[in-house]
């Protein structure tokens, strides 16, 4: 059922994606990038890195979960009302007018999502996922029919902004009510400097992030206006739309695992490693199809107009291959208490992809998501090399988790390799074009499954997202006998 659930978050939410920006425009995605941006970066002072502060610890106090709610919506309340000051001002740099009105209205379910954060936190912390899945279902199906009713009425930004709110509402008000948490009465906790140190760490480390993740959304905004804005926002969003459906789930429902088994190095260590396996093993085949398949699939999703995305998508691709192991690294700081390592590590990236994209921007957008993509991968490496310094685990641990991937993404890569030249020869439609290199990746991951290693990591996937286990076995069996007979040839 928890599956089933993911599956139609996904569905739902690329059902948006899809109807929506045929009706609504570049520029309309644009002008709501505008305003997200800044949402964005808000959120990242709500709470102060306090939450994830208070979710490493293995035992929380209801004394600790009230002061926290209180802190929340203090921070939040503040926040907002800030955010409604400075719109006028956000709008003058943008030059859109509009701009100040979207950030007005999405302040609303800021406030409502902060209120509610503590709340989630008590689900998450909890294990209880499937109760966090029904509420993201019910969330998401609130916004794509609200986004869809307006857009059909408008065909403008509010399309696309009275959604999102209408999702933060609906969303925090289940949080709410599915947590039954009642908060006493606020009162300073013991140990809150050192929380507080902690969350400010943390605090520096996701600022830090979001500026060198933003950064080139902001100077296109600025510089060349809102329609080019969409037209990355939409790479952007495809190019994340693994990351925020799959890659999240799975690490959310490993991160309380990871905390209660700190005493245990051996068992964290086969935890953490199992969690970048599987992530690996999902993500270097989907950076190779979008690779190879970014324009058509951008096409047939949103239509001729967001060719540009298409490109940018394209080129933001292999950068996904390497989600698994940063998305999972900052898990690892965070549970082994090396907050001022993470904060370290986060201004000299910033200052590095800054300095990227600031070069990146001389040659437009396409300069921009190269960018974002060389330096996402010397990233990588850095992190993976730093956080392999303390702990049970090493940097050679989590490299080797991409070693049965890599015949996957090798072979896939080889099979969309010779689909694009064959296609290349006759000029086909976009769908004709997607469906031939899927049907190439599938292939060509059905034919990495003769390495022992990939096959393992492969059915561990399978498993993780709950496959019937006589599939799997049929699978396995199918695929050693293909694998004994390749040998004898």
């Amino acid at each position: 059922m928890l599956l089933l659930r993911r599956f139609f978050v996904v569905g739902v939410g690329l059902l948006s994606t899809v109807t929506i920006a045929r009706l609504v425009g570049p520029k309309a995605y644009g002008l709501a990038s505008m305003a997200g941006m800044v949402l964005l970066l808000a959120q990242m002072f709500r709470d102060f890195g306090v939450t994830s502060a208070l979710l490493r610890k293995r035992i929380v106090s209801a004394e600790e979960r009230s002061f926290l709610f209180w802190f929340n919506t203090a921070t939040t309340t503040v926040l907002a009302l800030g955010l409604a000051i400075a719109a006028p001002f956000i709008a003058d740099f943008y030059k859109e007018p509009v701009v100040a009105l979207t950030v007005l209205v999405s302040a609303l379910g800021f406030w409502c999502g902060g209120v509610s954060l503590q709340h989630r936190s008590i689900l998450l912390r909890d294990m209880r996922f499937a109760e966090i899945a029904w509420i993201d279902t019910v969330a998401v199906a609130v916004n794509f029919a609200v986004s869809l009713a307006v857009a059909l009425v408008r065909h403008d930004v509010w399309a696309i902004v009275f959604g999102n709110l209408a999702q933060q509402v609906t969303g925090g008000s289940l949080y709410v009510l599915k947590s039954r948490f009642v908060p006493g009465r606020p009162r300073l906790i013991e140990g809150f400097g050192e929380i507080l140190k902690f969350g400010a760490n943390m605090s520096v480390f996701t600022i830090s992030t979001f500026l060198s993740d933003n950064l080139g959304a902001i100077l296109i905004g600025q510089s060349m206006g809102a329609a080019p804005l969409g037209q990355y926002n939409r790479a952007q969003n495809l190019f994340s739309l693994p990351n925020q459906n799959l890659v999240q789930p799975i690490a959310q429902a490993t991160m309380p695992l990871l905390t209660h088994l700190r005493a245990d190095p051996a068992a964290y260590r086969e935890a953490y490693l199992n969690l970048v396996r599987t992530l690996s093993t999902l993500l270097v085949p989907s950076a190779v199809l979008l690779a190879f398949a970014g324009r058509p699939l951008t096409i047939v999703l949103l239509g001729p107009r967001w060719d540009e995305a298409g490109v940018m998508l394209s080129i933001l691709a292999p950068a996904l291959a390497l989600m698994g192991l940063l998305y999972s690294l900052n898990d690892l700081f965070m549970t082994q208490d090396r907050s001022d390592e993470l904060r370290t590590i986060g201004l000299a990236e910033m200052v590095f992809r800054v300095a990227s994209v600031c070069i990146g921007v001389m040659f437009g957008l396409v300069g921009i998501a190269l960018a974002y993509s060389i330096s996402s991968a010397i990233v990588c490496v850095i992190r993976v090399n730093i956080a392999g310094r303390k702990g049970p685990v090493t940097a050679k641990d989590q490299m080797m988790q991409l070693l049965p991937a890599l015949p996957i993404g090798l072979v896939c890569t080889v099979s969309c390799l010779l689909t694009k030249i064959w296609l290349w020869q006759s000029s086909r439609p976009a769908v004709i074009e997607l469906a031939c290199l899927i049907g190439a990746a599938f292939l060509g991951g059905l034919m990495a499954m003769i390495f022992n290693p990939s096959r393992r990591a492969i059915i561990e996937l399978f498993q993780t997202f709950g496959m019937p286990t006589g599939i799997l076995e049929k699978i396995n069996g199918r695929s050693k006998s293909v694998s004994s007979q390749a040998k004898k040839i």
